[in-house]
């Protein structure tokens, strides 16, 4: 059993255990740029009774998680005392309302441009329009939440991704015109032979890597979009 799946079966016997308390699960969602849409768009959903157990929606425990909502006091004591509820939650731009608000309708809607079918430009596109509207000014302006933070994220340039190449090897590389994954699968060794920190085994892990990730290419972009 994994320690995710570890996790999931003792929160879950702890919920049985305490069935007078607890009135079903409410799933929450992770929020942050690299939680799928799927996910997202199932935070807050509620789960009602202990009889059967919620869908698995996350594939990691990261992506989100069910966590038991307890019974109302008059549920519990017949009284109509003041209810307490969560009012705030973690995300990756600080603090934010337990029901996600702003921040969860604007991963939602980076979400739904990035995780598309259309090319990787069409994509940038419309996310570029997106995050121009006035509605997501303040959250873009938070540290990787702007459209060039966003574009780098998602779609990064195949040559920053290469492992183990050097800085001054990527600059070089894009001032001989090698930027995409083509240009790499095409350059011979030496071609590329005399470039600052390139030698053989340098020259084999790029197009080794160039050869992984081809499927994913874009001119000179890589998709690194989850889903």
């Amino acid at each position: 059993m994994s320690e995710d799946a570890r996790s999931d079966a003792l929160a879950r016997d702890m919920v049985a255990a305490n069935s007078t308390v607890f009135a079903g699960w409410t799933f929450c969602a992770t929020m942050q740029r690299r939680t799928p849409l799927r996910i997202l768009l199932r935070h807050n959903e509620l789960h009602s009774g202990l009889s059967t157990e919620p869908p698995q929606y996350a594939t990691s425990l990261w992506e989100g998680t069910w966590v038991p909502k307890a019974k109302s006091w008059k549920e519990l004591t017949g009284s109509a005392f003041p209810e307490f509820q969560a009012v705030e939650m973690a995300s990756e731009i600080g603090i934010i309302p337990a029901n996600g608000g702003e921040y969860l309708q604007f991963l939602i809607a980076v979400r739904q441009i990035v995780e598309c079918d259309a090319s990787i430009d069409a994509r940038l596109s419309g996310l570029q329009t997106e995050l121009l509207k006035q509605r997501w000014a303040e959250i873009s302006k938070h540290e990787g939440h702007s459209f060039s933070a966003l574009s780098g994220y998602f779609f990064p340039e195949f040559l920053d991704c290469i492992p183990r190449l050097r800085e001054e090897s990527r600059a070089e590389l894009r001032a001989l015109g090698m930027r995409s994954v083509h240009d790499i699968l095409a350059a011979s060794f030496q071609q590329v032979s005399q470039v600052p920190g390139i030698r053989k085994r340098t020259y084999e892990t790029m197009t080794a890597f160039a050869q992984a990730v081809r499927d994913r290419c874009e001119g000179h972009r890589l998709e690194c979009v989850n889903r």
